[in-house]
């Protein structure tokens, strides 16, 4: 009876065992980059792997002022900026998740920060917010110190016409690069995602409010109309971990034309050395 009893129990513990294993795989079903155990579960959104922050009002407020100043002028013309690259759907050069069989599904404009100096400028909003500091080892497995924000973009939209979801980050960096998405208005366009059940729920922008994720997190532009036009500024932060930093650049590759590479300081995306500009 005794042996019958210890069998039993290892029957039990080697299914138990392959159940786990079966449940790890549907989470993180390519190869890891990162060791990190980073899983971060959110009960309130009921989701993985995303955040929701309090930022400085007044600092967002400086934020919107550059923005004016900066592309707001500039949106008419469809064209990059001095100071800025503008990636849309309508750019052949990208593969951006607008563009559903070559015909764009929103108005989206990504403006990426285009030099060093710009750079510089937006970064210090970023460290005025302390964005750094609040994801450091809570949600990257690092110092403050030597997280790099690879770039920050101004995203602008007025029309949505269909969800067009993604993720930013496959689950295999899990929290190790983040985007941190920063309203600078009110908004009317708020964010779809796929909670961890397979529902479809809606996150709402709020000023004074941050949402950030990581690996795994699938969104979308929620449908609909934007009067006055939208504004977010996004801020990609990323380990110091040199593979984590090779992932990221390969994916972000076909967004902009120059970022801060972890190993080389800012410079020309190097997935294209010898393509005059993706921007438009």
């Amino acid at each position: 009876r005794q042996t019958k009893t210890m069998m039993l129990a290892l029957i039990f513990l080697f299914r138990l065992f392959h159940l786990s294993v079966a449940a790890a795989e549907l989470s993180f079903n390519e190869p890891l980059i990162t060791s990190c155990p980073n899983k971060v579960f959110n009960e309130q959104l009921n989701a993985i792997n995303v955040f929701e922050i309090d930022v400085d009002q007044d600092i967002v407020k400086d934020i919107r002022a550059e923005y004016e100043r900066d592309v707001r002028p500039f949106l008419s013309t469809g064209k990059s900026t001095e100071n800025f690259c503008l990636v849309t759907p309508g750019n052949p050069n990208t593969t951006t998740w607008d563009d559903v069989d070559g015909t764009a599904t929103s108005d989206i404009k990504w403006y990426s920060v285009n030099n060093r100096e710009t750079y510089d400028k937006y970064l210090h909003h970023v460290d005025r917010l302390r964005l750094k500091e609040i994801v450091a080892r809570r949600w990257i497995d690092s110092d403050a110190d030597d997280i790099t924000v690879y770039t920050m973009f101004l995203i602008v939209r007025s029309h949505t016409e269909k969800h067009t979801f993604h993720v930013d980050w496959s689950d295999r960096i899990r929290t190790q690069v983040l985007n941190v998405l920063i309203p600078l208005n009110d908004f009317q366009l708020h964010l779809a995602y796929e909670d961890i059940d397979g529902d479809v729920r809606q996150y709402e922008y709020k000023l004074g409010k941050a949402i950030g994720f990581g690996g795994g997190f699938v969104h979308s532009t929620e449908v609909g109309d934007s009067e006055p036009e939208d504004v977010l500024l996004s801020v990609y932060l990323g380990s110091p971990d040199p593979k984590i930093w090779q992932y990221a650049r390969n994916n972000i590759d076909d967004e902009l034309e120059h970022y801060m590479s972890l190993l080389k300081g800012f410079i020309h995306n190097e997935n294209y050395p010898d393509e005059d500009t993706m921007c438009q």
